[in-house]
């Protein structure tokens, strides 16, 4: 699932792994961008941002049957972009979050993901990529392990790196270019990743085992 801008504003859209043509995701007409899928795989977090009223982050589903969440609900206020992890305690969906650069987290119902119980800070001075409001540079697995950028988050020609657990290199993926927001399949063949080229930012994707070379597969934020 990837955000696309269309006629002044981002729209939702998947595509299946194997490639093939986007269908749209969500009916509604709100500004849609930074769109992350829940566990049930039915609904996402998304940021809304195309004015001050509209903007926070938004619960939708992409289940057209789905009649309780047929239109995507308000979560949070907070421009920024959101993502869930499970609690390390018992299992329940956190919401993931940044407010002034802090990252926060909040509970959520496992039934209703309406929000439950208070908001908490988890870690101060969380970068935001530079010119894109919302956009934090932070990301968690399921397992509950945290990565993010310190600093002033400004993005330069970055290369994608490998790491070991103890912080040793291991090797580099394609060429250096401006590039968040990776993305690694379940199953670890593919990785996906938005570049800015030539102004424009699009989705790119690398073939891990052949070494393929990047290849573009649409506008994307």
């Amino acid at each position: 699932i990837y955000a696309s801008a269309g006629t002044g504003k981002y729209r939702l859209w998947e595509v299946p792994v194997a490639g093939g043509t986007p269908k749209p995701v969500l009916a509604s007409e709100l500004d849609a961008r930074f769109p992350a899928m829940l566990p049930d795989g039915r609904h996402l977090l998304f940021m809304s941002g195309l004015n001050p009223e509209e903007g926070g982050v938004y619960l939708g589903s992409r289940d057209s049957k789905d009649t309780e969440h047929s239109s995507p609900r308000k979560l949070l206020a907070d421009m920024s972009m959101a993502r869930v992890v499970p609690s390390a305690s018992d299992g329940t969906p956190i919401l993931l979050f940044v407010r002034q650069s802090t990252l926060m987290g909040v509970r959520l119902n496992q039934r209703t993901y309406e929000l439950a119980g208070d908001v908490f800070p988890i870690v101060e001075g969380v970068a935001a990529a530079g010119g894109t409001a919302g956009y934090f540079l932070f990301s968690a697995s399921q397992t509950g392990t945290l990565a993010y950028r310190a600093g002033n988050g400004n993005v330069n020609a970055d290369r994608l790196t490998w790491f070991d657990r103890q912080g040793k290199v291991l090797g580099v993926i394609g060429d250096a270019a401006p590039q968040t927001t990776v993305s690694l399949s379940t199953d670890g063949q593919q990785l996906a990743t938005s570049r800015a080229v030539q102004g424009n930012t699009d989705i790119w994707t690398f073939d891990l085992n052949r070494q393929a070379n990047a290849r573009e597969i649409g506008r994307a934020h």
